[in-house]
């Protein structure tokens, strides 16, 4: 991994858990590690929460959909000091498929460009939250990867990080998660953070929207809340 440069931390409770520091930008300056990712939060133990904490994160973003927030809350929730906060992404795929009513779409390319045609409200939700008075925010899903890994690419771009930076970043928790008891019934592509899926992802948001920023502008995010967030992720 030649761009390899967050850092991984060890969460008891949480898995692949890192930030989003330490790339660098088309204009030379360096990402900031204020923003961090994570899978479920619903395991994370004492020990956790205080890390996370010691971290200097104030807020948590939770993307899970209903049903897999009222089926595994996370623990961090009341925890002192800790704001939370849930943005369901996926909703109408991730609860509906969790209780049989529909299946998976046939790629993650494709799930990914559904949910970037069907939720610019939630993507606007997020980044309002983004934009508001928190120092450090952790925002995850279930494993940390594909609502997780869009909000991540959305952040990223907006910081000015390249498109091949951005789509090696995604691939790293392919290694970082622990997919052993993963059930035979489900899709081999939910396991995986192949590169093409994010190269895929990005391209249709370049020829349908004009670039990610495009995207979170046409989502109604002011250009106010946009350089405030942008503020935190780079110097200026």
């Amino acid at each position: 991994m030649k761009n390899f440069k967050c850092d991984i931390y060890k969460i008891d409770g949480a898995e692949n858990f890192r930030d989003l520091g330490g790339y660098d930008t088309k204009t030379g300056k360096t990402v900031k590690k204020r923003f961090f990712r994570s899978a479920s939060l619903s395991a994370l133990t004492d020990k956790g929460k205080a890390d996370i904490c010691e971290l200097g994160i104030d807020c948590v973003v939770d993307l899970r959909s209903s049903f897999e927030i009222e089926k595994n809350s996370d623990a961090i929730i009341g925890y002192p000091g800790v704001h939370y906060e849930k943005v369901p992404m996926l909703d109408h795929i991730m609860s509906n498929v969790a209780q049989g009513l529909v299946k998976f779409p046939s790629s993650m390319a494709k799930m990914y460009m559904e949910l970037l045609k069907e939720s610019p409200q939630s993507v606007k939700s997020v980044f309002d939250i983004f934009a508001g008075p928190y120092n450090s925010i952790l925002f995850h899903c279930t494993a940390g990867k594909d609502r997780t890994g869009i909000i991540a690419m959305f952040l990223l771009s907006l910081a000015g990080v390249d498109e091949d930076t951005i789509i090696e970043d995604y691939s790293y928790t392919e290694m970082l998660m622990d997919y052993a008891d993963r059930p035979p019934e489900l899709p081999d592509y939910l396991f995986r953070s192949m590169p093409e899926t994010m190269r895929t992802t990005i391209d249709f948001l370049n020829q349908n929207y004009g670039g990610a920023v495009p995207y979170l502008k046409n989502a109604g995010i002011s250009e106010a809340g946009l350089k405030i967030i942008k503020g935190k992720i780079i110097d200026s």
